[in-house]
């Protein structure tokens, strides 16, 4: 399980609250790197169901917080399916086991195992609408919103492809590319669907401003390459559904090949050192649901393929 702050039941309810809430049940969800989530069932004055999801926050400051709620309310207000941030006794940012949470209403819908091609059209479509919403806000402690100036470093420690991956990165760094507001981690499991309509988009707590053919690579990554593998037909429908919203600058269609690489590069670096953290922390034993293996058979895949 990746939860990292576990909590008791009569911890919950009491945040449930001070949210109207009565608590059913509370369920730890096995996903997820950085934080602490619970899945929530729940009822209200009227005994309706009202289920929730309580995140606690690992490493995220509670100062940081007030900008990804004033986000997602930018986000709904442009017809998006986000989850808005609750208010528990008047507040929104929370304070629960020492740490600062949020909770919000637990969408319906599942997460799609593996994704079909109406279902890649959508969050085609989907990604394409974030990035046109206009959110002049700046993270206020973002330098950069995919990851990598952080992660650079450790690709000299890769135990494989390190030459490939630094000159990857070099050619990066190079370009200079449309920059929009981006969701940064737009897997699988950061979304919800019901049948093939998208019913929701999830945390995003890792959005900044930053290039937005990163974020498309990164769904092309995830959504079109079951068992590692590139789909074309998957591809070509993630693809019309973004085209169809925010059509592909010259220099983008150009480079999106190499962004592909670079973002399964980052989710390489990223797992290897989530996990190398978690046991200089003292978890060894920690099962974390991100394999980096996955990752490095993606840009190992796309490296060997052409553009």
């Amino acid at each position: 399980m990746s939860v990292f702050t576990p909590l008791t039941d009569a911890q919950i309810a009491t945040v449930l609250a001070g949210a109207g809430r009565q608590l059913v049940s509370a369920t730890p969800a096995e996903h997820g790197m950085e934080n602490s989530n619970f899945l929530l069932h729940a009822v209200d004055a009227d005994q309706q169901p009202a289920d929730c999801v309580l995140t606690v926050f690992e490493t995220t400051p509670a100062a940081l917080l007030p900008w990804f709620c004033q986000l997602l309310d930018t986000l709904a207000g442009a017809g998006l399916p986000v989850p808005a941030p609750l208010a528990v006794d008047g507040e929104r940012v929370l304070t629960v086991a020492g740490k600062p949470a949020l909770l919000v209403p637990w969408l319906p819908g599942q997460h799609p195992r593996t994704a079909d091609a109406p279902q890649c059209r959508a969050i085609g479509a989907a990604l394409a609408t974030l990035h046109n919403t206009p959110f002049p806000s700046e993270h206020p402690h973002q330098q950069d919103a995919t990851g990598l100036q952080a992660l650079a470093p450790a690709i000299a420690a890769l135990p494989r492809l390190r030459q490939r991956a630094a000159d990857l990165w070099q050619r990066w760094q190079q370009l200079s590319l449309p920059r929009t507001l981006i969701h940064g981690d737009l897997f699988r499991d950061n979304s919800l669907f019901q049948g093939d309509t998208l019913t929701g988009l999830l945390d995003f707590y890792a959005a900044g401003h930053g290039p937005a053919l990163f974020d498309l690579a990164v769904c092309l990554n995830d959504w079109c390459m079951p068992g590692g593998q590139r789909d074309a037909d998957l591809e070509a429908a993630l693809l019309a559904g973004y085209n169809g919203q925010r059509p592909l600058a010259i220099d983008e269609r150009e480079h999106l090949h190499t962004a592909r690489c670079v973002a399964a590069l980052r989710f390489w670096l990223s797992r290897l050192e989530a996990r190398q953290r978690h046991r200089a922390a003292g978890d060894p034993d920690l099962v974390l649901s991100k394999d980096p293996a996955e990752c490095e058979h993606w840009l190992a895949t796309l490296l060997d393929s052409p553009a």
